[in-house]
């Protein structure tokens, strides 16, 4: 039976795993656009390109920031790219299958991937 400290640690806990979470997220998110202040909570629309700059640092007013290249944004913007462009492809796979299990799994594979082949 759960009584009430158990349950508070386990909300603490629960807390505690989340804030991780978001952080990791953070992270994730300032490295893919490449600043150290960009935080999600800021952002009111999704189309925000650039940098987000805190209190903490002010660029000069007469020029914007420096251009540079972001590897992160390119590699993941690469691989988005070519998952999005990949043709789906059905696998048959067995489980502790026996022999004729096996067999009939393959010739269904070969089956489909003719069949995926021909309807493009």
């Amino acid at each position: 039976m759960l009584d009430k400290n158990k349950v508070t640690t386990n909300i603490a806990q629960l807390k505690s795993l989340n804030s991780k979470y978001l952080s990791k997220f953070y992270r994730n998110y300032r490295r893919y656009n490449n600043t150290a202040y960009a935080d999600m909570r800021q952002i009111k629309d999704g189309s925000v390109v650039g940098y987000l700059n805190s209190n903490a640092w002010q660029g000069e007013d007469d020029t914007s920031d420096t251009p540079s290249l972001n590897i992160i944004k390119s590699c993941t913007d690469t691989l988005v790219s070519k998952i999005a462009q990949a043709k789906v492809r059905p696998y048959f796979n067995t489980v502790n299958g026996t022999f004729t299990d096996i067999k009939i799994c393959k010739q269904a594979q070969h089956f489909f991937d003719a069949l995926y082949d021909e309807l493009n």
